[in-house]
């Protein structure tokens, strides 16, 4: 758990970004060789902790590593 205090922002109202982020998650898990992704499950990783990058990261990580 991070020291650091959370910081909220309003992002909801831009799936473009969500959007961007589940791209990120694809390719990075495409680079690390991990072939067979579920799209539905990136998307759920990616709505629960956006806009949190690192957490979606954690979470991917911990979904498909």
């Amino acid at each position: 758990r991070s020291r650091c205090l959370p910081v909220h922002f309003d992002l909801h109202a831009e799936p473009a970004l969500q959007l961007q982020i589940e791209a990120r998650i694809q390719r990075i898990l495409h680079a690390e060789g991990i072939e067979h992704v579920d799209l539905a499950v990136v998307h759920d990783i990616a709505k629960q902790s956006f806009p949190d990058v690192r957490r979606t990261l954690k979470h991917a990580q911990f979904m498909f590593g």
